[in-house]
């Protein structure tokens, strides 16, 4: 005869249940996906290494040419470029808080040319008004070397491309972004945004920096309406282009 039957309990096992995908890297440095590391790696050699080999590289010449000015727009806009896309892959941010959104060919260069055709009526507005006030301004050949060589147009398309991007990403598409949650208003993020952006264009002479900034007005209205950086990437690109071609 059988003993009694003892009456169990089961209790629930623990499982462990794989978390939903977040985009943020995990705490530990063993466990980053070898993704991750790789961005970190090019990240690191595009901010510390590559401004430096550039500058040795051309150490050789005292003479400041068109290879070496849009050669190093290129390296600066590694340099500013993918530390920030870095920032943000590593916060798990989505890409389209920084107005990197899906590409729309015909919205997006349509608007691009709007944009660059209206800014520069407004940047040559200001500077003639400047020009008109006395404002003291600088030939831009003095400071930026005119486009020479067989492979001219090609390297200074591939600056322009770099540079554009580059800028808007840093100007509008982080900065303004994040001013302007920061602060709670688009008004600040658009003036405070230009702001930075006229100042690093000082060289180019009072009159011409005050142009930029009304340049940067409109582009940051844009981007507010809008909230994609191509159009802005696009407009910058051209206005870089023609502008270096006119030199």
């Amino acid at each position: 005869m059988s003993g009694p039957i003892e009456k169990t309990t089961s209790q629930p096992e623990s499982t462990i249940t794989a978390s939903e995908p977040t985009g943020k890297p995990s705490d530990s440095p063993i466990e980053l996906r070898r993704s991750t590391i790789l961005f970190g790696i090019v990240t690191i050699v595009c901010l510390a290494v590559l401004p430096d080999f550039h500058r040795a590289l051309f150490s050789w010449s005292s003479e400041i040419t068109f290879l070496y000015d849009a050669s190093s727009l290129i390296v600066r806009s590694l340099q500013v470029t993918l530390p920030i896309l870095y920032i943000v892959y590593i916060c798990g941010s989505d890409w389209k808080s920084i107005g990197l959104v899906r590409f729309s060919w015909r919205r997006d260069i349509l608007i691009a040319l709007g944009l660059w055709i209206f800014s520069n009526f407004a940047y040559v507005f200001v500077v003639l008004f400047m020009r008109a006030s006395s404002i003291p301004e600088i030939d831009a050949a003095e400071v930026i070397s005119r486009p020479n060589g067989s492979f001219a147009l090609p390297l200074l398309f591939l600056a322009s491309c770099c540079n554009g991007f580059a800028e808007e990403l840093v100007i509008r598409g982080y900065l303004f972004s994040k001013i302007e949650s920061y602060l709670s208003s688009t008004g600040a993020a658009i003036l405070i945004s230009t702001c930075l952006f006229a100042s690093y264009h000082y060289y180019q002479g009072v009159a011409s920096m005050f142009g930029i900034a009304a340049m940067g007005v409109i582009y940051g209205i844009v981007f507010s309406e809008i909230r994609s950086l191509w159009p802005l990437a696009i407009a910058h690109t051209i206005a870089d282009f023609v502008g270096w071609l006119s030199i």
